[in-house]
């Protein structure tokens, strides 16, 4: 999970990545709640329900997206 948010956060920090620029700030920012919260829950001290619903939202949202094209 980490390294899919490591890859997602450098993709959309590339200026000729085609996502809208906001939506490229919420992702980012995304990748940065994950890896903290990642860091968290393999120490111990966080529940990994928070990064199931972000992986289960983005999901949902590129399948609506493929259905859209």
């Amino acid at each position: 999970n980490r390294r899919l948010w490591t890859i997602i956060a450098s993709d959309v920090s590339d200026a000729d990545n085609g996502l809208p620029k906001q939506l490229r700030a919420q992702l980012f920012y995304l990748a940065e709640f994950t890896t903290l919260h990642t860091g968290r829950v393999l120490a111990g001290s966080a529940s990994v329900d928070a990064l199931i619903d972000i992986n289960a939202a983005v999901m949902a949202g590129l399948r609506t997206q493929r259905a859209a094209a």
